[in-house]
C-alpha cells in the first residue's frame, strides 16, 4: 500500500521505537487541523478517535519488529485516515491500522454544516455591522432572534449583541449579553416549544458569545460572579447539552468589517474577525483596580485604628504594646495588606500607562483572543474512545 496523503512522517524518518502512541496523536492533532483548515473547515470538531488496535501494532514494531529498517507515517488511504508501518528495505511490507474510519467522509459531511449568526440586538448600528460582518465571514445570513433556525443545526452559532460588566474591586465579570442573562441565553436555545428554535441534545458544536466580557473574570470569584460563558456552559450541561463548547471574549471587543482592520500589534484581521482588549486593562479594568485599592486602604485603617485603640486600653507602653501577642498579628496583617496595596498602585499606574501609550482607554488589543469552555472533540479524542 501506498498513503494517499501523509500527515505525519512524511520524511520517512519515524521508527515505531521513538514514538509513543500518545506522544503521537499529540503530533498528529495539529496535522489534521491543519488538513481540515487547508480544507475550508474552522476545525475538526466532530471527529472521533479509533486507537486501540493502533496502539497494538505500534507495540508490536517496537517490542517485536517485523521490518528490517521500519519507519511509521500517519496519513490518508483510500478514505480512511491511518497508521501505517513500512520497511525502507522492503517495499513489499506494510502493515496498517485505521485511526478515523472514513475520515473522508467526516470532512465532506462537516463541509456541508453552516454557522449560524444571530443578532440579539436588531437596529443597534454596531451590532448590526458586526453580526453582518461575522455572518460574511461563515459565507451565511444574519438571523434574528425570531426567526433562527435551531433544530437542524449541525455547525457552529454566533450570538452577536452587547455585553454587561460588573465592575468588583480586583476583577471585571460578564453578567449579561444583549439584556439577557445565562440562563436566558440556555432558555432562548433549549426551552422553546418549537423544535426549530431549539438546539438538540446531541449537539457538538461550537456557540459564540459575540459580546464584550463575556469571557471576563478569575478563578477568585466567587461562584456567582463565574465568568459568563462558563455560567451559559454549565446550565446547558446541567440541561443534558454535555459535548458543546461555548466560547467567549474576555474583555471589551470588536469586529473586523473593513481590509487592513489590525490589532494593536499589527496583526491583520479579515473581515468577521475578533480582537479583543484585555478586561484588565481596560476603562472597567482600572475601575476595578480602584474599587480594590480602596477596599484595601479602608481595611489598613480600620487595623490601625483597631492598633490605636488596643494600645489606649493596654497597661504597656506604645512600643512595649506592639510587641505584644495582641499586636503582632495585626501588625503582620497590615505589612501583607499594604505590599497587596502597593502591587495594586504598581497595576494602576501600568495600565494608566498603557492607556497613554495606545491613546486608547482600553489600552492595546488583541487579535483572535477568547474564552473557550467546554467540550473540545480532539479533547474528547484524547480519552481514546
Amino acid at each position: 500500500m501506498k498513503l494517499d496523503t501523509v500527515l505525519f512522517g512524511d520524511g520517512k524518518n519515524v521508527k515505531p521505537s521513538s514514538i509513543k502512541f500518545d506522544q503521537l496523536l499529540n503530533k498528529v492533532f495539529p496535522e489534521i487541523e491543519a488538513d481540515f483548515k487547508k480544507a475550508g473547515l474552522p476545525n475538526a470538531a466532530g471527529l472521533a478517535i479509533k486507537d486501540s488496535d493502533a496502539r497494538k501494532l505500534l507495540a508490536t514494531e517496537t517490542s517485536t519488529p517485523r521490518a528490517k529498517d521500519p519507519y511509521l507515517q500517519v496519513g490518508v488511504w483510500k478514505k480512511d485516515l491511518v497508521m501505517a508501518v513500512f520497511d525502507k528495505s522492503n517495499p513489499k511490507f506494510d502493515a496498517y491500522e485505521v485511526i478515523v474510519k472514513g475520515y473522508l467522509d467526516v470532512k465532506e459531511a462537516l463541509a456541508k454544516k453552516h454557522t449560524e449568526v444571530v443578532n440579539l440586538a436588531v437596529g443597534d448600528k454596531i451590532i448590526d455591522g458586526a453580526a453582518k460582518a461575522q455572518a460574511d465571514k461563515f459565507g451565511t445570513s444574519v438571523k434574528s432572534e425570531a426567526d433562527m433556525d435551531l433544530g437542524d443545526l449541525t455547525g457552529d452559532l454566533v450570538l452577536c449583541a452587547h455585553g454587561t460588566p460588573k465592575v468588583l474591586p480586583g476583577r471585571v465579570i460578564g453578567t449579561k449579553l444583549g439584556g439577557k442573562t445565562a440562563d436566558d441565553i440556555v432558555a432562548m436555545l433549549t426551552a422553546d416549544k418549537d423544535k426549530s428554535k431549539r438546539i438538540g441534545k446531541d449537539y457538538r458544536g461550537t456557540i459564540t458569545l459575540s459580546g464584550c466580557f463575556t469571557a471576563s473574570g478569575g478563578p477568585e470569584a466567587d461562584r456567582q460572579d463565574d465568568v459568563f460563558a462558563k455560567k451559559v456552559l454549565d446550565a446547558l450541561v446541567k440541561k443534558g447539552y454535555k459535548k458543546v463548547t461555548v466560547v467567549g471574549m474576555p474583555g471589551p471587543s470588536w469586529t473586523a468589517r473593513d481590509p487592513g482592520d489590525k490589532d494593536s500589534h499589527g496583526t491583520p484581521l479579515a473581515r468577521g474577525e475578533k480582537a479583543v482588549w484585555h478586561s484588565g486593562r481596560s476603562e472597567e479594568g482600572l475601575e476595578a483596580q480602584e474599587l480594590k485599592a480602596k477596599k484595601l486602604r479602608k481595611d489598613i485603617d480600620s487595623l490601625v485604628d483597631a492598633l490605636v485603640a488596643g494600645a489606649k486600653k493596654s497597661k504597656l507602653d506604645g512600643p512595649a504594646y506592639l510587641m505584644s501577642d495582641q499586636a503582632r498579628p495585626v501588625l503582620a496583617k497590615l505589612k501583607q495588606l499594604e505590599g497587596a496595596l502597593h502591587s495594586v498602585r504598581e497595576e494602576i499606574d501600568t495600565i494608566v500607562k498603557e492607556q497613554k501609550r495606545t491613546g486608547d482607554v482600553d489600552g492595546a488589543d488583541v487579535a483572535h483572543m477568547k474564552g473557550t469552555f467546554g467540550f473540545k472533540a480532539l479533547q474528547d479524542a484524547l480519552k481514546l474512545r
